[in-house]
């Protein structure tokens, strides 16, 4: 193993930036939803106390190589709305996370250019609703992290275009409170890998069957701590 740190403070103008990064060879990550991801060889950087999107880019433009990065975390900080731009100038970005941001909304259009994502975390934010087909520009997601914010639905296009890679989508503490078959779908036909689906502690009084929906697939398919009184699932395999 072998770790190279660097940690500095920045000019006058960015004096509340904490900017930290680190070259980390085999090393094991833990996310903050304590989904463990595993890379070769990962440059992580770590960015507090930013309220600007534009300040991003420009913290990380003070690193040497910084188009070398693969791992973002952002702490401590209000950006509002998905920092677009790092997807561009950093080609090999793998892991974006950004909890307890203050995200309010996210759209479909914010990950054009996220063509290598593999981990999304965007958990304990503010985020309502998701739009159709929000995700299918990621093609290589295999990671989502959607805990803790206030959905309050998902329908039968939310999901649709995700890549067959998807493993983990954690919806777990938000304000679902009805449910249909169709909304899993897309996430729930059959791959390789069956897809950990957890929507624990959320508002689901109602889980709507439908028709065309005969067979789920899932590795995990969680749903405890909601308000559900009785709950007939087809066949999930």
């Amino acid at each position: 193993k072998k770790l190279l740190l660097l940690v500095s403070v920045l000019n006058s103008s960015f004096q509340s930036e904490i900017f930290e990064c680190s070259h980390v060879l085999e090393h094991k990550l833990l996310l903050s939803s304590g989904i463990p991801i595993k890379r070769a060889t990962q440059n992580v950087c770590r960015i507090s106390n930013v309220h600007q999107i534009s300040e991003i880019t420009e913290v990380l433009e003070t690193k040497r190589n910084f188009s070398s990065v693969s791992v973002i975390y952002l702490a401590n900080s209000t950006i509002l709305k998905i920092p677009t731009l790092i997807f561009t100038r950093l080609p090999n970005l793998s892991t974006f996370s950004a909890s307890d941001v203050q995200l309010m909304q996210i759209h479909r259009d914010d990950f054009t250019n996220a063509h290598n994502l593999t981990t999304l975390v965007l958990s304990k934010n503010m985020i309502k609703d998701l739009q159709d087909n929000i995700f299918s520009q990621i093609k290589k997601l295999k990671t989502l992290d959607l805990s803790h914010n206030l959905i309050v639905s998902i329908n039968e296009e939310t999901f649709v275009g995700c890549g067959d890679d998807l493993r983990q989508v954690d919806l777990s503490y938000n304000k679902i409170y009805i449910l249909d078959y169709s909304a899993l779908v897309p996430l729930a036909h059959e791959k390789n890998f069956p897809l950990e689906l957890k929507l624990d502690f959320n508002e689901i009084k109602e889980v709507r069957e439908s028709h065309n929906v005969h067979h789920l697939h899932f590795e995990i398919l969680s749903m405890k701590n909601n308000q559900l009184s009785s709950f007939t699932c087809p066949d999930v395999k």
